[in-house]
């Protein structure tokens, strides 16, 4: 019988063992989680402060025709990225409510401002009825 119950003992130690491993590892990944989250907002702050730059350089005309794709390459690595870039710029108020968890309501006063809305363009479909 002592075999048994020493046999129980060395895998509850093993157990024991393998649950600080696993608790350990957690601690690891959330820490992970919270650094990938603080650098996720810090490059979004990044990428919408260089589309301002490239906003700011077509405004002020800095760039004739023709130099565009060279100034993408030279400032963001691609034309793509710079794309991304202002596009994020240009979407400030949702892409930092979307990092807030309040995207829905920003993309709601985001279309109430171009002319839109929930409904817009539905009317047709769905008139209105009178009172």
């Amino acid at each position: 019988m002592s075999n048994i119950v020493s046999a129980n003992v060395a895998v509850k130690a093993s157990l024991d063992e393998l649950e600080r491993a696993a608790i350990a590892a957690h601690a690891s990944i959330e820490r992970l989680e919270n650094e990938a989250a603080r650098l996720g907002s810090e490059k979004l702050r990044l990428a919408m402060k260089a589309g301002d730059a490239l906003i700011e350089i077509a405004q002020r005309k800095l760039v004739n025709h023709g130099q565009w794709s060279a100034l993408y390459l030279r400032t963001c690595g691609s034309v793509r990225m710079a794309q991304i870039y202002v596009t994020l710029a240009e979407n400030r108020d949702l892409v930092e409510a979307n990092a807030k968890g309040q995207g829905h309501i920003a993309a709601c006063q985001a279309e109430t401002r171009r002319g839109g809305g929930l409904y817009h363009g539905l009317e047709a479909t769905f008139p209105r009825r009178p009172n």
